[in-house]
């Protein structure tokens, strides 16, 4: 017989990140959020937290009206409470803070809206926690979030980590942390349920009061992950742990979370760092030769480790920027609420990073960023077009120290490099907010050594999703492949003939790029000069040197490389401008490649002698891309695939479509032309 009382505290968060794909949303509702809330009606003794993201809400409010429905049930059975958060399920500390205000306002809006609740309580996003966040929570009259014990420990005497919550503050602004026990997060759903009740009888015989215990976890766990549909509603595991619950109420008070505010004392003020959950902390740790005695990664450390997740932050911001500008000019408010929204819905924090959640790889997520990033921005260009008069700008638009060139009309933002051979990071189309050069490079991640192990061991039933080692495909170790530079465009070098022609020849699916010298990627540019339309640079080799340009028209750009002075390599070697750009899919027949009227897919690799263009056709979008070049010999095409790892296991991913442009050198003597269009089918 347990000789005391445990107080425990059950919250669920639901989401489901901007732009993911129906289908897999709908199974979410189908397998994990539908039938928890439904099995939940059996137990109205049992009342937890539930936490829905605004973007989950919104896609569900016209698909799934029957989620509402059982929230309206459970919420006049006065059984769930409701948390807010930032309405698009946003990393709040690295918004600017308008942006976060409006994120927690704008999801209070929706759940009073939707429910007449006015939430007291937040989720936080990926509980990423910085220490300036107490006031920015109070303001927005939100009395408490949760965040993992993991947070805690450096601040928290064990013993009172397991049993009690604390209160924060700062600048004057306080606000009440409730634990997460981890212990429960590994137990929940994935044990016998008795093992559960053991671990709560064990924390309320050792302590000296009644403790509280917080369990705050994903709602997939329940019914998406791998496995846990079966175990969790087919073979009975949900409807067995909460009947363990119901059966012993005795000695087991289940509260709902504002209810740990009312009725108990906060154990002290405490001072957390900068953190988020503990395996979040492993995959945000740059070094892919960590181990576990080094210190954990910051989430902010995304924006160094991933160049790609950096510009999209950086491009958000500079949107965010002149949203503001558009306010302080007195603009009404109800023209820029939509833009608000898509600026919000750019902000959700999935595409920014990676682990085995986080959907950088995903190049949907990110287009979903850069859709609806263009989306507001052409509104703001039609409502404060003086915020865009400018066609040329040079500033340190990514933060990295040194200066961009952004080049932009009515249709098309380029931003090019100087600080890398003036090469192409970004171009945007704005009839059909698409961002063409959005490819991810490959890179080297920790996990990949374990691809190596994969099948030498046989991983336990109903094993944590931390602890699953599963590939999607045969001989992903095979594949992988690292850049030594990112995926950007218009890079030009030399490399031996043979060497490209071997690389063609072997058809090798990792299309690891072949040696090369004289890669203006890694040359600063000098004499940079810059017009109300065009931008042009110097760059030197030592033994010679090129100059580089590039004009803004309506559509794109046109592109010129030429040798300034100076001798060329006396090497058997050709000249190359790379190009990387994106069609979203290599497996669907609306995306190909079209080369004098015939079709080439995107799965494989194509020498095309001397192209007089190169479409990139996207029929589902409706636009395309179109390249040219002056005395062009060939062009080298081949997908590039990325091997990332996710909750359902390893997986190769296609991120783009690289076009190598090949050149005699001598045609650098004469100068290089090359045009880019984007257009409308």
């Amino acid at each position: 017989m347990v000789a005391k009382q445990v107080q425990l505290t059950l919250v669920i968060h639901n989401h489901q990140p901007v732009g993911n794909l129906d289908h897999v949303i709908e199974e979410a509702c189908l397998r994990a959020y539908m039938p928890f809330l439904e099995l939940m009606l059996d137990f109205p003794e049992i009342r937890f937290g539930l936490h829905t993201s605004g973007c989950l809400w919104e896609w569900m409010q016209t698909r799934f009206p029957g989620y509402f429905d059982l929230v309206r049930e459970l919420l006049r059975r006065k059984q769930i409470e409701l948390l807010s958060g930032g309405m698009y399920e946003p990393i709040l500390p690295v918004l600017p803070e308008q942006d976060g205000a409006w994120q927690l306002a704008r999801m209070g809006k929706y759940l009073d809206e939707h429910f007449n609740v006015r939430p007291v309580g937040m989720w936080c996003a990926e509980r990423v926690w910085e220490p300036q966040m107490p006031k920015l929570i109070a303001q927005a009259d939100i009395r408490y979030t949760l965040l993992d014990d993991y947070h805690f420990r450096s601040s928290v005497l064990p013993e009172q980590l397991a049993t009690d919550y604390f209160l924060t503050d700062h600048a004057g602004s306080s606000i009440a942390l409730l634990p997460i026990s981890r212990q429960l997060r590994y137990l929940i759903p994935f044990k016998p349920a008795p093992d559960t009740l053991q671990y709560l009888s064990k924390i309320a015989s050792t302590s000296g009061y009644t403790p509280l215990v917080v369990y705050g976890d994903d709602g997939e766990k329940f019914g998406v992950w791998p496995e846990t549909h079966e175990w969790v509603y087919e073979k009975g595991w949900l409807r067995t742990f909460l009947q363990a619950l119901t059966d012993n109420l005795d000695w087991i008070t289940v509260l709902l979370p504002h209810e740990v505010i009312a009725r108990r004392h906060p154990a002290g003020t405490v001072y957390l760092p900068c953190a988020a959950y503990a395996e979040m902390g492993e995959w945000a740790r740059v070094d892919p030769d960590a181990d576990d005695d080094d210190p954990p990664g910051f989430w902010r450390n995304y924006l160094y480790k991933y160049p790609e997740a950096n510009a999209m932050y950086r491009r958000m911001l500079g949107v965010s920027e002149n949203l503001a500008k558009a306010r302080e000019a007195g603009i009404d408010g109800s023209k820029l609420a939509s833009i608000a929204d898509d600026l919000g819905r750019a902000q959700c924090n999935c595409a920014y990073w990676h682990g085995i959640f986080g959907g950088i790889y995903l190049n949907y997520l990110r287009d979903a960023i850069s859709y609806h990033l263009l989306k507001a921005e052409t509104k703001l260009r039609e409502i404060a077009p003086s915020l865009y008069r400018q066609r040329v700008t040079l500033k340190d638009h990514d933060a990295k120290g040194w200066k961009q060139v952004i080049l932009q009309e009515n249709k098309i933002y380029a931003q090019l490099d100087p600080a890398h051979g003036l090469c192409l990071s970004r171009l945007d189309y704005y009839p059909s907010c698409y961002c063409w050069t959005d490819v991810l490079a490959r890179r080297r991640e920790a996990y990949h050594r374990k691809l190596r192990e994969s099948g030498k061991k046989k991983t336990k039933a109903h094993a944590s999703i931390h602890d699953r080692v599963v590939t999607k495909a045969a001989n992903l170790d095979r594949m992988l492949a690292t850049d030594s530079y990112p995926r950007m465009s218009l890079v030009g070098f030399f490399t031996e003939a043979e060497e490209l022609d071997r690389l063609i020849e072997s058809q090798d699916t990792t299309y690891a790029r072949p040696p090369q010298t004289h890669n203006d990627y890694f040359v600063p540019v000098t004499d940079l000069s810059i017009s109300d339309s065009s931008v042009a640079g110097k760059i030197g080799f030592g033994e010679f040197r090129v100059i580089k340009s590039a004009l803004l028209h309506e559509n794109g750009l046109d592109v010129s490389i030429s040798k300034l002075d100076g001798q060329l390599p006396e090497t058997n070697e050709d000249y190359f401008v790379e190009l990387n750009v994106t069609a979203l899919t290599e497996k669907a027949a609306d995306r190909y490649l079209q080369i004098a009227e015939k079709r080439y897919h995107l799965d494989r690799a194509w020498h095309i002698l001397q192209p007089a263009s190169i479409l990139l056709v996207d029929e589902w979008k409706q636009h395309r891309l179109a390249i040219s070049a002056s005395v062009l010999t060939s062009a080298f095409i081949h997908p590039v695939f990325t091997i990332s790892s996710s909750e359902g296991g390893f997986e190769r991913t296609y991120q783009g479509t690289c076009i190598l442009l090949r050149f005699e050198p001598r045609a650098l003597c004469d100068g290089i032309q090359i045009e880019i269009r984007a257009e409308d089918l």
